[in-house]
């Protein structure tokens, strides 16, 4: 398969925060919501849904609510992921490679994209990132296609030579609304199943099987 560019989700595909992240909506729901959830099978059912979304649900529609319940989690999360971060085995190997390659990275994440790049760049990965598509610079979130074609654009690469990576069912589906290729990172994946039930042209155990694909 010719590929031009390779497009990474970032949470749960580049680095492992589900953990951290599932701690930390627990805590926020119990302080502004009052409510005990269980975060790590909420988190494994929302299928890439952004947190403004999972906010509105957890408090039944409530905007107010909903924001105050955002706030509370990037604070918390902001404090508590400082340390002890650190990318997939295989992740800075494989991206090294497809830079060497002369293949374009980028990342299209739900998550702010200031977060999302402070991540990288503690990790030692935003070396080899040539652009990064958060939350706040689309208007409609993966599935749908606006975000991984704004990062195709700013790469000036061709959606068909494009193969777009993720854990959830929102980067399947994104990258069948786009016109990408799609891979599943079941290294990283909470819900396999569901992945394997979207047919995404590559079900990817490991990074390095993204070479093979080369």
């Amino acid at each position: 398969m010719k590929l031009d560019c390779v497009l990474f989700d970032h949470d749960d595909t580049l680095l492992p925060t589900f953990a951290l992240r599932a701690k930390v909506l627990s805590q926020a729901a119990q302080e502004v919501l009052d409510i005990d959830i269980d975060s790590q099978a909420f988190l494994a059912a929302a299928h890439g849904r952004n947190l403004e979304q999972m906010s509105v649900e957890l408090s039944s529609g409530d905007s107010a609510l909903a924001a105050r319940l955002v706030r509370v989690y990037r604070a918390l999360y902001y404090a508590a992921n400082l340390q002890g971060l650190e990318p997939y085995p295989g992740i800075a190997v494989l991206l090294t490679h497809l830079r060497k390659r002369g293949i374009r990275v980028g990342v299209v994440t739900s998550k702010l994209a200031s977060g999302a790049r402070d991540e990288l760049s503690r990790t030692g990965l935003d070396v080899h990132i040539e652009h990064l598509t958060g939350a706040e610079d689309v208007q409609q979130h993966k599935p749908a296609a606006e975000p991984l074609l704004r990062a195709i654009k700013a790469l000036n690469v061709d959606a068909s030579r494009t193969l777009m990576v993720g854990d959830t069912c929102a980067d399947i589906l994104g990258a069948r609304a786009a016109g990408t290729r799609s891979g599943a990172a079941l290294w990283g994946a909470h819900d396999p199943n569901s992945l394997r039930e979207l047919n995404p042209d590559h079900l990817l155990e490991t990074p390095a099987q993204i070479l093979n694909l080369l």
